[in-house]
């Protein structure tokens, strides 16, 4: 599970970009590509819609999809603990 949480958390964008092209109005996302203030390459993407509750919908996505990214794992972890440490009860 923590290879799949990765796995997704990697390549958000990706997803994002397909859910917003199919099925919310006005979707449109650009990629800017810099230099921090490090040197280092970054992209960025902004994105655009025409409403606000796209917008506040899209970034409720992201915060529930990084939540996800994170507990999935844990609680994977958990399960398999108390299954497999847990005593029998009589």
């Amino acid at each position: 599970s923590v290879g799949l949480a990765l796995f997704f958390f990697a390549n958000f964008d990706h997803y994002r970009d397909q859910f917003g092209n199919d099925h919310i109005a006005g979707y449109e996302v650009a990629y800017e590509s810099g230099q921090d203030d490090f040197g280092r390459m970054q992209t960025d993407a902004v994105v655009r819609t025409n409403s606000f509750l796209a917008d506040l919908l899209l970034w409720a996505g992201e915060i529930l999809f990084l939540a996800a990214a994170i507990s999935l794992p844990l609680l994977t972890w958990k399960a398999v603990n108390m299954f497999l440490f847990c005593p029998p009860r009589s």
